[in-house]
């Protein structure tokens, strides 16, 4: 008798049910064979990152950023060197790709102005994500980036870098600086955009 003949009384289980947890589906691994996991929200391998998933309430999903909004900001190109006083990043915010169509409610202005970053409201939360690259260094090995209560280093290495804040708070609502300084020397910083999302504001 073929498998397919066999009544469903006849029928076992499929390999390594025993061991699934509930809810878990089984996963092909496209190599003949598969594991069980919990199945993959719809879009999931395409969404951008700081997405969430929102019911559509007609039973599927969307991804979109927090509520809240967001937007990004892109520099023109031009050259900003740093060294080990710091400066303030500069982005202009006159490249392409620069989107204010998602700003928070609440703001009545850009969340981004040339150097500085505003606050909404006192004690939100933003995430935010710098992508820049260093063309030139000389004497440093470092770079240490600050923004709100968010701190990070990286190498001074020529090449393009994306540093990402998951929560950044702010002490007061006035205007902010995103700092960077070396350990030593300079670094010739370019190409430079700035996205902020709000995760928490009134």
């Amino acid at each position: 008798m073929e498998h397919k003949d066999i009544p469903n009384d006849g029928l076992h289980e499929p390999k390594d049910i025993v061991f699934a947890n509930a809810g878990e589906v089984y996963v092909a691994d496209g190599a003949g064979s598969g594991s069980w996991s919990q199945p993959p929200l719809p879009g999931q391998g395409t969404a951008m990152q700081g997405q969430i998933p929102v019911a559509t309430g007609s039973g599927s999903i969307s991804w979109n950023y927090q509520p809240g909004g967001w937007a990004v900001y892109v520099d023109t190109g031009s050259n900003l060197v740093v060294d080990s006083t710091g400066v303030a990043v500069t982005v202009d915010g006159a490249g392409a790709g620069t989107d204010e169509t998602q700003l928070p409610k609440g703001s009545s202005a850009s969340l981004w102005d040339t150097d500085e970053f505003q606050p909404i409201s006192f004690d939100d939360l933003y995430a935010v994500e710098l992508v820049f690259q260093i063309t030139a260094q000389s004497g440093a090995t470092s770079v240490d980036i600050a923004f709100g209560d968010f701190e990070t280093t990286v190498s001074s290495t020529s090449g393009i870098y994306r540093v990402y804040a998951p929560v950044c708070k702010f002490e007061d609502v006035g205007p902010q600086n995103l700092v960077m300084k070396t350990d030593a020397g300079t670094v010739t910083i370019t190409d430079r955009k700035i996205k902020i999302v709000q995760l928490y504001g009134a």
